[in-house]
């Protein structure tokens, strides 16, 4: 498995680059995860998903 490094800690993502444990998510790591994709201000659709 792959991870990333968030905060200090290694978040475990599958081979398509989603986290592996839903009980991580939350609103910081979402913003993270936008900047690593070049997206730098998440819209309300992105929170709709």
């Amino acid at each position: 498995m792959a991870y990333i490094e968030f905060k200090g800690q290694q978040i475990e993502v599958d081979e398509d680059g989603f986290i592996t444990d839903p009980g991580l998510w939350n609103e910081e790591l979402a913003e993270f995860l936008a900047k690593t994709e070049e997206i730098e201000e998440l819209t309300e659709d992105h929170w709709k998903v």
